[in-house]
């Protein structure tokens, strides 16, 4: 028997009850198969059935390759001589075969297109399908050949059968075939025949539809393929549940929210065979399934534990996942917001194993993906997302949308380590990568040949990346910055509602932060573009109503108290135009929104009832969404505005709840911080709007204890006696010390503690009083609250460079934030003596303007003549009147009620009196006789640890001693005090008595008037008859 025919005979036993089994029947083939290969005389059609059934044997291995070769060499050759019909229909066998056993070889590929092309005419629905099959899995791009096969396939679509119609759009969809038309053909007829589709049948339609993104396909076919979809799910492998729930996503991506009306039966189908089939998943049909969740839906009656029993077997799985699986896992959890530690610990695990495999954007996506789902607080989550960045970094083939992605993931890696380790942790320190993020986005910004081809999404994220990121100061990155910042003015009208509030924010941090970098022209522009008559507020989301209204605040409040050249009006036109448009959709706020909104119009001191009113009162409702910073931010705005008290009372009702049932054992550094900061906060605000709330205080006293004990907890602190120490007089010395807080007195020309807006810059201080405290008074060990810059290293309140006095310092967090809720309560108390020009009048005791510092850095000075300032309160009594030379001055007493920078100086300023010496607030000259300004803190009082009162008194320092006996005492000023206090006194009795006879007369008049009334009856009515004939 010859060798063919041998192989046809086991091509056939294969069919039998020995297919696929018995390496004795896989032995005879690979033998016949040699003596094939060898055989002279063997035509197409005997080369094709050896190797069909070599292929059905599944033979592999190296003598199955080199039995393979000499195949495909025979048939290159016969490809190339003329042959009869009957050989040319078993080229779709050949070429199936040879594809089947995944053997490359392109000469045999090249002649078989050349050879099928020209006799396709001739070929079965099955042959084209077949030859199609074939070309796409060994991924062999034939130009002729896939015109030829398009055209045969709409010739004779009738025949095909579900199969045919399968492999064929699989094949087209693989090998990426343009054109509408063939899919369009493939489409109608699957139609047709959609009750005979099988379940990898239906899995592989879908699928190639969704690659080929042909739109027009699946408005013919979608319907009917999602109905069999859902009935054949039952019968799916899990490959075909992944694939198919992929294919579903991808469609889905592509079309309209109102085209999607019938997936949620498919969705509860996909889900409920994923939940039994779960245990049989791969690595990857896990991730394309996760993914695909992602995509599909966000509702809980489909993701009803699934997610967990995914993380869960991902978890268990997590070896067997390449570097994209470990990717796409990551991303889908981090879309759904959804956190599973587990599934995160070994996710980083062993992605940090894998990272050198993965590729510039599935570093991307991974960088991005762990900040999303908030894991980035830990430092080796961290320094993930840092060694991910700088993987994908590393590459030249970042795509813009990869750039921009890897720039918000650093940006938000580092607010988000900032927030729980705090500014200076050297978890936040991605410097290591601005060269590398720079240069790229330097790289896809100027892609477009002089214009961007960035979208503005991109552009967008990049831009918001940059500004928090802070690296405005890098000439690189300004240079950057300015770049994108004038092509986004240049599309803004391109630009999303979400874009353009990102973009408003990204002005908000640039213009801040003093590095305009063309953010100023962007504000203005972006101004200009929300009030435009194209752009209607009421498409807006909420949220982006929300963080528009929060970059109005910022950035118009601050310049208006710079009083900078640009236009402001816009600007409270727009915050209005928010305003109004967000109080008739109120209820679609969420609690952060709800706060953002009210913030911004306390911030610009906008009083817009409408929406103070409908915000507090979906406040009210939504109390347990707030987090405890949200309800401090909603009672300041309330206190500032003076409005809406019930609302504020209600909050701080649910602040004391809060308060009582907090356990601060265990909890996160940020959040116990954040807690304790918004407690004093809420505090301040009851307090400050003259709310008597005594059972808020103390739930807050009892918290805040709790917060401190916990991070204390890595301290000890020494108890030390009750003593004052020697000291010279150019150095910080101490008044009074009781072991967990002290009084430290604070020579002129000491810095209390310095941050970014600190006038050190321009008066050129190099004294900085944490350090000399931390080297001279205890040691950080013990201390731990001195390395806290957060926290100003545990003082607790300034004192301006010049000026002398007393400062109040907590060695322990506790301390710290015990004496800030006696801030907050106004029990602590801080009191001054300042020199100030005029005489200051008796009766004036009390000055209330806002204070506002700018936050750029820039050279300025607080003011009060603009409303956007924070509020403020001093007290003032005067001492004693005086003359020097011709000019007049008043020594005066001062206790503050708030804490701002430059108070005391800017109030006394602001109401004519400005302090002696005082060069920046003061127009006169006084260095010739006032070596400094003359203000001092001689008194503070608080209470300890044990709830005891304290007092400290600091006297009038040598150097203001000595310029106070340069001035002469107006004659009589000491009797003209007293006289003018007693005189207010009298005065405010008269009033107080007129206002009583006032009373007494009203009173008197209106009982007459009741007295002489008639009553108009019978005859009344007779006499006024008479009345009017006499008349």
């Amino acid at each position: 028997m010859r060798a063919a025919a041998r192989i046809g005979a086991g091509s056939f036993a294969l069919r039998g009850p020995c297919r696929g089994g018995g390496a004795a029947l896989a032995d005879f083939i690979a033998s016949c198969g040699k003596e094939l290969a060898a055989e002279a005389d063997a035509g197409i059609q005997d080369l094709a059935d050896g190797a069909w059934a070599m292929a059905k044997s599944g033979l592999q291995g190296e003598a199955s390759a080199a039995t393979l070769r000499q195949i495909a060499e025979s048939a290159v050759q016969l490809t190339e001589q003329p042959g009869t019909a009957r050989d040319e229909r078993e080229l779709p066998k050949l070429a199936w075969a040879f594809a089947t056993l995944a053997f490359e070889d392109d000469a045999l590929f090249e002649a078989l297109a050349r050879r099928v092309s020209s006799c396709m005419k001739d070929f079965t629905p099955q042959s084209i399908s077949n030859v199609a099959w074939a070309y796409a899995t060994q991924m062999v791009w034939h130009q002729p050949l896939l015109a030829a096969l398009q055209l045969r396939a709409e010739e004779s679509i009738e025949g095909f059968t579900s199969q045919n119609l399968a492999n064929l759009a699989w094949a087209l969809a693989t090998l990426r075939v343009a054109g509408a038309g063939i899919f369009c053909v493939v489409a109608k007829q699957a139609a047709r025949k959609m009750q005979e589709f099988g379940p990898q049948e239906v899995a592989n339609l879908a699928w190639s539809i969704a690659k080929a993104a042909a739109t027009s396909s699946w408005q013919i076919v979608g319907d009917s393929l999602l109905s069999r979809t859902v009935l054949v799910a039952p019968n799916l492998q899990p490959q075909g549940v992944a694939n198919l729930a992929c294919a579903w996503a991808t469609l889905r991506s592509d079309r309209s929210s109102s085209e999607d009306g019938g997936s949620y039966g498919l969705q509860l189908a996909l889900a409920r065979e994923a939940r039994a089939k779960l245990a049989r998943f791969s690595a990857q049909n896990l991730c394309n399934f996760a993914w695909s969740l992602a995509v599909l839906t966000s509702d809980a009656r489909v993701l009803d534990g699934l997610l967990e029993d995914i993380a869960h077997e991902a978890a268990s799985k997590i070896r067997d996942f390449a570097p994209q699986n470990l990717a796409n896992l990551a991303w889908a959890f981090a879309a759904l917001l959804c956190r599973d530690v587990a599934l995160e610990a070994s996710l980083a695990e062993a992605a940090q194993v894998k990272l050198k495999a993965f590729k510039p954007g599935e570093a991307s996506s991974l960088a991005w993906s762990l900040v999303k789902l908030s894991a980035a607080a830990s430092s080796s989550a961290s320094s993930l997302v840092h060694a991910a960045a700088g993987q994908a970094l590393n590459s030249l083939e970042l795509r813009p949308e990869e750039v921009s992605s890897i720039a918000w993931a650093i940006a938000k890696a580092q607010s988000v380590v900032a927030a729980e380790k705090g500014p200076g942790h050297p978890g936040v320190a991605h410097e290591g990568l601005r060269p590398a993020l720079l240069r790229e986005a330097s790289r896809v910004l100027g892609s477009g040949g002089g214009e961007t081809s960035l979208t503005p999404r991109c552009l967008g994220n990049l831009l918001w990346a940059l500004a928090s990121l802070q690296w405005g100061s890098d000439d690189g990155a300004r240079e950057l910055i300015t770049t994108m910042a004038q092509a986004s003015k240049a599309r803004l009208g391109e630009f999303t509602s979400q874009g353009l509030a990102n973009l408003a924010w990204a002005s908000a941090q640039l213009l801040l932060a003093g590095r305009d970098g063309g953010a100023d022209g962007l504000w203005s522009a972006l101004k200009a573009e929300a009030l435009g008559p194209e752009r209607k507020l009421r498409d807006w989301e909420p949220q982006h109503l929300s963080s528009l209204a929060w970059a109005v605040a910022k950035i118009e409040a601050e310049a208006e108290a710079e009083g900078s050249e640009r236009e402001v009006s816009d600007g409270e036109e727009l915050l209005i135009r928010v305003a109004t448009e967000s109080a008739g959709r109120i209820s679609l706020f969420n609690a952060q929104g709800l706060t953002n909104l009210v913030w911004s119009l306390a911030t610009t001191k906008q009083v817009h009832q409408p929406l103070l009113r409908a915000a507090s009162q979906a406040a009210a409702t939504q109390l347990p969404e707030f987090k405890p910073q949200g309800l401090s931010n909603f009672a300041w705005a309330l206190a500032t505005l003076d409005d809406e008290m019930e609302t504020l009372n209600i909050i701080a009702g649910e602040m004391e709840l809060r308060m009582r049932s907090f356990v601060g054992e265990g909890a996160p550094r940020a959040s116990l911080l954040e807690f304790a900061q918004s407690a004093c906060a809420v505090v301040w605000a009851v307090s400050f709007a003259g709310l008597d709330c005594p059972t808020l205080v103390d739930a807050a006293r009892l918290a805040l204890a709790h917060v401190g004990e916990a991070l204390d907890a890595n301290g000890q602190v020494l108890a030390l006696p009750e003593k004052v120490t020697s000291h010279p007089d150019c150095e910080p010395w101490v008044s009074l010390d009781l072991g967990d807080r002290l009084v430290v007195h604070k020579p002129p020309d000491w810095e209390v503690f310095r941050n970014q807006a600190s006038e050190s810059a321009e008066e050129n201080v190099a004294l900085s009083l944490p350090p000399y405290l931390k080297a001279t008074l205890s040691c950080p060990r013990r201390w731990p609250l001195a390395l806290d810059q957060q926290r100003q290293h545990g003082l607790l309140h300034r004192l301006d460079v010049p000026s002398s006095g007393l400062i109040l310092v907590a060695r322990t967090y506790q301390a710290f934030f015990d004496l800030q809720l006696q801030v907050s309560t106004g029990e602590l108390g801080r009191e001054y003596v300042a020199l100030c020009h005029g005489w200051f009048p008796p009766w004036r005791q009390e000055v209330c303007a806002p204070v506002h510092w700018t936050s750029s850095g820039r050279p300025t000075i607080s003011d009060v003549t603009r409303a956007s300032g924070k509020p403020s309160r001093t007290m003032i009594k005067a001492l004693a009147h005086a003359w020097r030379a011709g000019d007049a001055f008043s020594l005066l007493a001062l206790r503050i009620a708030t804490g701002r920078r430059h108070q005391i100086r800017v109030h006394t300023s602001h109401i004519g009196h400005p302090v002696a010496g005082d060069g920046k607030y003061a127009a006169t000259e006084d260095g010739t006789w006032c070596p400094r300004h003359f203000l001092h803190r001689f008194r503070l009082s608080f209470r300890d640890a044990a709830g005891a009162e304290r007092e400290a008194l600091a006297p009038l320092p040598p150097d203001l001693v000595s310029a106070l006996r340069g001035l002469v005492p107006r004659p009589g000023s000491e009797q003209e005090l007293r006289q003018g206090a007693l005189l207010l006194l009298l005065l405010l009795l008269l009033l107080l008595l007129l206002l009583l006879l006032l009373l007494l007369l009203l009173l008197l008049l209106l009982l007459l008037l009741l007295r002489s009334t008639p009553c108009l009856d019978s005859s009344s009515d007779r006499s006024l008859g008479f009345c009017e004939k006499s008349f």
